[in-house]
């Protein structure tokens, strides 16, 4: 039996592997549905999902799994979005003339010397760049960092650019997509390899929440689905995950199984480890952070408030980062005559903003969006507002040595494996986490621990079980 941890789409893609590999699975979600955050939800006739999730992928397999899991209810996207800056919408990704327009004449040409004076002083010698700051300085100047790098990643990360690593560049974030996208209109550079500035996109007609639906379907035969659980304690010994202790709706239970793949949270899986992982590492791993996300969804009485699938705003003086329309992606997701627009603040768990009260926020978001002329006189119907820990893992510049401690760790476990986003402490696209999934299954399904073989898989157990903060 395959023990898999995290329903997002990592743990239901290997779900799946273990169907095509004939193993059973049983996984554990601690939400009441599959998905993670590619989840859809819905209130009153509106459906909205965690933040815009696009399907967009290379590989073959993934792209013919989309239409075996799918069928008709597959659609394709054309993409249309935008940035707002200074008052101004640029074309996202942007054309030569609508960028110089907007920036002006004098700002463009500076940009432009820049960027050409950059060019030059690297034929003769590059400095290494540890930070995003130094990377986009360093090959687009000073004036295009300050446009846009540096307020949206700041916005997105919650860090100074100085302490976010220049390595997630290599990654492609939004960040560095839509500096390529202004790059691209003002250099006339193509970036027809870049997935993010692709003009369509597929996705689900009723949410991408049918996606993870459709995995779990797939994979019934050989898989068991536990919500509302939750990961209290794993144990261990000699090298071998041992067996879980989880917290069901039904009380306490402990899983055992010959093999194990986490896709929660690697902090969250650091602190629940039993015997605990040495206190030097969990101080290490304590630095470990991942970036929280408030989902505000406004209900309008009125058919369509723009043609737009995406809408980003790095200016630093509004609060939020992005709002997209999901009538705009299907038109089954709001009620005839009627849109909704869903607007992601990027935040920490904790937080002033975290803690308000979710009228105050829904308020707060009106206010800006009828400042910026996004919304006007519209009726506002209703309000959702939607709280998601680990969002997004932060890189700063001191990450990847913490982390290459805590996996060389984890590697000590023969029958522990890790995928996924928040698993692996990676940024992936929703492509990628279903890969990383199915990978993981295949080399686990290579590998046996018969000494762990049992008859029971899940026992109740009396008393308590210890909770790490």
């Amino acid at each position: 039996m395959k023990v898999i941890l995290g329903g997002g789409l990592a743990g239901l893609s290997a779900a799946l592997k273990f169907r095509d590999l004939d193993e059973r699975s049983l996984l554990i979600e601690r939400g009441d549905a599959p998905g993670g955050l590619a989840r859809t939800f819905e209130a009153e006739g509106f459906r909205f999902d965690l933040g815009g999730h696009r399907l967009l992928t290379e590989d073959a397999r993934l792209d013919a799994l989309f239409r075996e899991l799918l069928g008709s209810d597959l659609l394709r996207v054309r993409r249309k979005s935008s940035i707002l800056l200074g008052g101004r919408y640029f074309d996202y990704p942007l054309r030569p003339l609508n960028a110089l327009s907007g920036f002006g004449a004098f700002r463009s040409a500076r940009i432009i010397g820049e960027y050409l004076y950059e060019k030059v002083r690297q034929r003769f010698g590059k400095e290494e760049a540890l930070s995003l700051r130094d990377w986009v300085r360093g090959n687009f100047g000073n004036t295009l960092y300050e446009i846009y790098f540096r307020d949206y990643s700041e916005k997105v990360w919650g860090i100074s650019c100085d302490e976010i690593s220049s390595e997630w560049v290599s990654k492609r974030i939004q960040g560095l997509s839509l500096g390529k996208a202004i790059s691209s209109a003002l250099f006339r550079k193509r970036h027809g390899s870049e997935r993010t500035l692709t003009d369509s996109f597929y996705y689900p007609r009723s949410g991408i929440g049918e996606l993870p639906e459709r995995l779990l379907h797939a994979a019934r035969s050989h898989t068991t689905f536990l919500g509302s659980t939750e990961v209290v304690e794993i144990h261990h010994s000699d090298g071998l995950i041992r067996g879980i202790t989880l917290l069901t709706p039904e009380g306490i239970r402990r899983v055992t199984g010959e093999d194990y793949l986490s896709t929660i949270p690697v902090t969250a899986l650091l602190r629940a480890l039993r015997p605990s992982p040495p206190e030097d590492l969990m101080e290490r791993a304590r630095t470990l952070r991942y970036r929280d996300l408030i989902v505000v969804v406004i209900m309008l009485d009125k058919d369509s408030v723009s043609d737009l699938t995406w809408l980003y705003i790095p200016e630093r003086a509004v609060p939020f980062g992005r709002v997209h329309e999901p009538r705009n992606w299907s038109p089954e997701m709001a009620p005839d005559g009627k849109t909704h627009l869903v607007v992601e603040y990027f935040t920490n768990s904790g937080d002033d903003l975290w803690n308000m009260e979710d009228e105050t926020i829904s308020d707060i978001t009106t206010g800006f969006l009828e400042a910026l002329g996004i919304i006007g006189g519209e009726v506002v119907t209703g309000y959702r507002v939607l709280r998601i820990h680990h969002a997004y893992p932060v890189f700063d510049i001191h990450y990847k040595r913490t982390l290459q401690k805590i996996m060389d760790y984890l590697a000590r476990f023969r029958n522990l494996s890790l995928a996924g986003r928040t698993g692996g402490f990676e940024y992936l696209n929703m492509d990628q986490a279903m890969l990383s999934g199915m990978n993981a299954a295949e080399e686990m399904g290579r590998r046996g621990f018969p000494e762990l073989r049992c008859s029971t898989v899940l026992q109740p157990v009396a008393g308590q079980v210890s909770r790490e903060p």
